[in-house]
């Protein structure tokens, strides 16, 4: 018979390998996201986090996230955010009338099948080849915003390869410093050394220094409501936002059995269909109708876009089930210029560009008391999202996780 004890524990041991099944009892969870924590904010005080110098937050970071957890920090994009005309500018310096990049041939992305959300993937957005970002950025710009601040319903954006046009101005030391630093087989931070692969010259105004990868970096550019659909990457990565507003939800890798992730054989089995942020949005549906209804004047009988919204989340909660069980350790922040994110390897992760008046997935979220009381100036008028992606590839020790592994 076995001991009580032994019961407590396989019961623990259930619970935490429970994969939702569609008729698995729900569990309450006090929260289905949690913050994104802050490399900076590990300390007691903010006069001791003002103090901190880059070594000691590649350390902590080496030490506490590398590979393990995602985290944020203002301090690694300082340099660039106040000196590159990239930073500066957010794009317009090197997309703009007179801007070094732009003659690059990009790939633009552009238009939905709704109106509403854009995925780009597959047939649900146009492909062009060979535009050249000035005319990509004048695209982009042109559906972020209006004079009015009216938000267009189509959406666009577009990659560009961070070549020379874009680095050749980039301070990447703070970077180096806090994210350029192994582990060695004792999990003790181990310093990569700047001498042992590129000088001071070649990180400032030269292309990303090791461990950065040059060929995997680029530069991302989006109109308001443009969603990376939910996937993971094989390397860790840094999402630095440098103009705009964006929303990411993280799932941990030992939640892959619930993201219904796509067949090893299709185009790209890294994905999941399922929209995330959509899913987190309806969670509380009855209690945010009812608060939106005590807030605005609809019509009876009259469906408003949250209600449609509303709809469109029981939904995709219906179609995707075991993504519940993941309720409680999903990741969320919302990226404003300056901040980088950190996102390990196998870490699922959803990103929605927000326009710069809300913190919803898109301006549908919106009622048109709230669109029309919107700030219609300069500053803000435009929601162009302009983001700096830079990788790096995992070392030795970092292998695949074993529950993406093993499906």
């Amino acid at each position: 018979m076995a001991r009580t004890e032994d019961v407590e524990c396989w019961a623990q041991m259930a619970d935490a390998f429970d994969f939702g099944d569609v008729d698995h009892t729900k569990r309450d969870v006090p929260t289905v996201c949690v913050p994104v924590p802050w490399l900076e904010n590990m300390v007691p005080s903010a006069a001791e986090n003002a103090e901190e110098s880059l070594e000691t937050l590649g350390t902590r970071f080496a030490q506490a996230f590398r590979g393990n957890s995602p985290c944020v920090t203002r301090r690694a994009a300082e340099p660039w955010m106040s000196s590159s005309r990239l930073g500066i500018g957010g794009g317009d310096a090197v997309f703009g009338p007179n801007g070094t990049a732009r003659a690059i041939p990009v790939v633009m992305l552009e238009n939905s099948v709704d109106g509403k959300t854009f995925l780009g993937k597959g047939d649900w957005c146009t492909r062009r080849e060979n535009v050249l970002g000035g005319d990509a950025w004048a695209a982009v710009t042109q559906r972020g915003g209006d004079a009015t601040h009216q938000v267009h319903n189509d959406r666009c954006y577009f990659r560009v390869p961070l070549g020379p046009e874009l680095w050749r101005d980039v301070d990447f030391r703070a970077a180096c410093a806090i994210f350029g630093n192994a582990r060695d087989d004792d999990e003790k931070p181990m310093a990569r050394s700047r001498e042992s692969h590129h000088d001071e010259t070649e990180i400032v105004g030269g292309p990303p220094p090791a461990p950065f990868s040059q060929k995997t970096s680029s530069v991302w550019v989006s109109s308001p409501g443009c969603v990376t659909p939910t996937h993971f990457d094989l390397c860790h990565g840094l999402l630095t936002q440098i103009r705009g507003k964006k929303r990411v939800l993280l799932v941990p890798p030992w939640h892959t059995r619930s993201m219904h992730r796509l067949p090893p054989g299709g185009v790209n089995p890294n994905s999941s269909p399922v929209n995330l942020s959509l899913y987190v949005f309806g969670v509380g549906e009855e209690k945010e109708k009812r608060d939106f209804s005590s807030k605005t004047k609809t019509v009876s009988g009259t469906k408003t876009k949250r209600d449609a919204r509303l709809e469109d989340a029981r939904a995709e909660r219906g179609k995707h089930a075991k993504t519940r069980t993941a309720f409680g350790e999903i990741r969320d922040v919302t990226l404003t210029p300056g901040d980088t994110l950190y996102i390990p390897p196998f870490w699922w992760h959803h990103v929605v560009t927000l326009p710069e008046a809300g913190a919803n997935e898109g301006h549908e979220n919106e009622n048109e008391d709230e669109k029309k009381n919107s700030p219609s100036s300069t500053e803000n008028r435009n929601n162009v999202s302009v983001s700096l992606l830079l990788a790096f590839d995992p070392i030795g020790d970092e292998g695949v996780h074993p529950c993406v592994e093993d499906l």
